[in-house]
């Protein structure tokens, strides 16, 4: 049997989605000699980038939001000294039902103006004003820290929200669709439907099962900076890999042993050592990492939190010369079968980005919800027959609702949670559903129990998107700071 060659890291993050490779840049910053640890040939976990028969997709996540001064994406790689290939576009995605356009601007003016031809209200102008005030408000307040290791700390981090308690508290009590129906009395089932649709995308929940603060949030998401990336999602990951002291693609984790100084982490034929362990994986599919024992135990009471939410996926290249914004969210009169939300996000590659399509060709990344339970474990054929069927619908669907010729799709293929189970390592996508029967300081923590071991990611402190994300790697730092 062939020796196992032995390392010694100071952290070492296992997976490099947006909070492992984030966390790994962060502590690199921090002078510490940190190992990235990833099972694919590529970073980026869910808001990668890739090829298949030599066209380039953007995996799942195609929007960077909140890239603005003030924010904590715009503070955390402007503290790395990182410039990233963006450029910022004006709308953040473009609401498209039943025939009719509402543009989500990021510019307050222009959106209400847009809002009143789509759906015209009284208090619209009263309404969307404190959504965006809110929003605004809510991100100035960065001074907490969230800490679940022992009683102690979790009260100590409650002390730490007073401040923000206290600015939004009706808010945190009331439920989300209350407060919609209060502000907007008499709204139309269209207009309640658009807003039902833009908390999805943010809250993977309803306004009858969010929080007010949570709705208000969610809404208010558009009104941050939205910028394209150049060349894909990916290529924010290749300006941070270059911060991380080592990385390790293609090197998938087997095993991890705690030791008296740390742990053991075990990849085939090479086991690393570290006295700090930052796991940037689904908190309820962490348990299979570690043997029978306390560790084991501890991930394996989240097993509750995997709801069976995933996606469906479609993949298109197409050949296009017709003006398309960069993102739509496409309502439906009903969910196509075998998903559960009746809206489509579609997202196309900008005009002049040749690196993502070639000239003349635009990359199309599309996601509906969907259950695992119903793609995992079909016999071979009727899996290979509700996969294709589903496709051909959501093309048609996106062609006919953008003007689109069919004929133009030089390229496609599809994307069910098993195909995310076998190339990301989890079926489960979107993170933890924001709930009003489950408040935040419900989830887990960035810290554990056990001494060295922490969490990032969506399923994690404080919720999923690049703004969650990065607010847990925030936080993280300053419990490693502490």
């Amino acid at each position: 049997m062939a020796h196992k060659a032995i390392y010694t890291y100071d952290t070492v993050v296992v997976g490099g989605g947006i909070g492992g490779t984030c966390a790994a840049a962060m502590l690199s910053s921090k002078g510490k000699k940190v190992l990235l640890l990833e099972k694919e040939p590529y970073l980026g976990g869910c808001s990668s980038t890739f090829s298949h028969q030599g066209f380039r997709y953007n995996t799942g996540a195609t929007t960077f939001a909140g890239f603005e001064e003030g924010m904590p994406v715009h503070a955390f790689f402007k503290a790395l000294h990182v410039t990233l290939p963006t450029s910022p576009f004006s709308c953040a995605f473009v609401q498209v039902q039943k025939g009719k356009t509402l543009p989500r601007f990021e510019a307050l003016e222009p959106f209400l103006e847009a809002l009143e031809r789509v759906h015209p209200h009284p208090q619209n102008r009263a309404f969307w004003e404190e959504i965006w005030r809110i929003n605004r408000a809510f991100y100035a307040h960065q001074g907490y820290v969230f800490s679940k290791r022992s009683w102690g700390d979790f009260v100590r981090s409650l002390v730490s929200f007073l401040p923000i308690a206290r600015a939004f508290f009706p808010l945190l009590l009331r439920r989300g669709d209350a407060y919609v129906r209060a502000k907007l009395p008499g709204l139309s089932p269209l207009y309640m439907a658009t807003l039902e649709a833009s908390l999805r995308i943010v809250t993977q929940t309803t306004t009858r099962e969010a929080s007010a603060l949570s709705t208000v949030l969610a809404l208010g998401y558009p009104f941050l900076r939205n910028v394209y990336v150049q060349g894909g999602m990916g290529a924010l990951f290749d300006a941070l890999e270059p911060c991380i002291t080592h990385v390790r693609k293609k090197t998938p984790v087997t095993r991890i042993l705690p030791r008296s100084y740390g742990f053991e982490i075990h990849a085939h034929h090479e086991v690393f050592h570290t006295r700090t362990l930052v796991l940037n994986t689904p908190v309820f599919e962490s348990a299979k990492f570690f043997e029978p024992g306390p560790i084991q135990e501890y991930f394996t009471r989240f097993a509750p939190l995997d709801n069976d939410q995933s996606a469906f996926m479609v993949y298109a290249t197409l050949r296009t010369d017709a003006p398309l914004e960069h993102h739509y969210q496409l309502l439906l009169d009903a969910p196509f079968p075998h998903t559960t939300s009746d809206a489509l996000f579609v997202s196309f590659s900008d005009a002049n980005d040749t690196r993502l399509a070639p000239p003349r060709h635009r990359s199309m990344t599309l996601s509906v919800h969907t259950k695992s339970s119903w793609w995992i474990g079909l016999p071979p054929a009727l899996y290979k027959a509700q996969k294709s069927a589903l496709v051909s619908q959501i093309l048609d669907q996106v062609c006919a609702t953008l003007g689109l010729e069919k004929s133009c799709i030089v390229h496609h293929f599809g994307a069910t949670p098993k195909t995310f189970a076998r190339y990301l390592g989890r079926a489960q996508l979107g993170g933890i559903p924001m709930s009003y029967t489950r408040p935040f300081f419900l989830n887990p923590s960035n810290d554990t129990p056990f001494r060295g071991l922490y969490m990032v990611g969506d399923t994690t402190f404080a919720a999923q998107g690049w703004p969650g994300v990065i607010a847990g790697v925030h936080n993280l730092q300053k419990l490693l700071d502490a």
